[in-house]
């Protein structure tokens, strides 16, 4: 990193905003050099910072990895969440919009979104991501919010609206994914690939 380049982030250290920062860094060089070069100490060289500084925030590597995981899901939130909101628009309208804000998201930031939805920090995940404690709150919740509208006005069928959120969750998900990783078959067609995934989708959950 150039010296420049290093005195503008700390300028965020000293700015009293420790936490935000590691976790801006992290999420940063998660995009542009991987998992696997974050190292505390690599973020209190780049931040100008002492370790026991960031301790004082996250006692752990794993601690801040929880800490970019909550604020990756947030982002994502933030991408739903006017859907939900949204009750001039028609609701078919807004699960398609939900859907292509989720796959946009995954495409934006591929390496936070394997983070938050892969394997690799599962464990740190599932120990402060706890779905039936954030439920309203999250980006699975939003999505339930508007199946239970889809139910409410006779659009969707009549079953678990979790059970058919998460249903939808793996369509979008599995497309999310497979663009992500390059798969050239369905990059080359994915505009046309995700209209149709949609229309198989509805067809299954519509209210016949």
């Amino acid at each position: 990193m150039k010296k420049e380049d290093l005195e503008q982030k700390n300028s965020n250290y000293h700015h009293g905003d420790l936490k935000n920062s590691l976790i801006e860094m992290t999420l940063e060089m998660l995009e542009k050099e991987g998992l696997e070069k974050i190292t505390l100490r690599e973020l209190t060289q780049r931040l100008g910072t002492s370790r026991s500084a960031i301790y004082r925030h996250f006692d752990s590597k794993k601690a801040l990895f929880q800490g970019v995981i909550i604020s990756g899901f947030k982002k994502l939130d933030v991408q739903l969440k006017p859907m939900v909101e949204d009750r001039q628009s028609p609701l078919l309208e807004r699960l398609e919009d939900m859907g292509m804000a989720y796959i946009n998201f995954a495409i934006a930031n591929p390496a936070l979104y394997r983070l938050i939805m892969g394997n690799a920090m599962m464990q740190a995940r599932e120990e402060n991501c706890s779905l039936e404690e954030n439920i309203e709150e999250s980006g699975f919740g939003n999505l339930i919010t508007l199946v239970i509208q889809g139910q409410n006005e006779g659009l969707f069928i009549q079953t678990d609206p979790a059970l058919l959120a998460s249903s939808i969750w793996v369509n979008i998900h599995g497309i999310s994914s497979l663009i992500i990783d390059g798969h050239l078959m369905i990059i080359a067609q994915k505009e046309e690939m995700i209209a149709l995934s949609f229309k198989v989708l509805l067809s299954g959950i519509l209210q016949k």
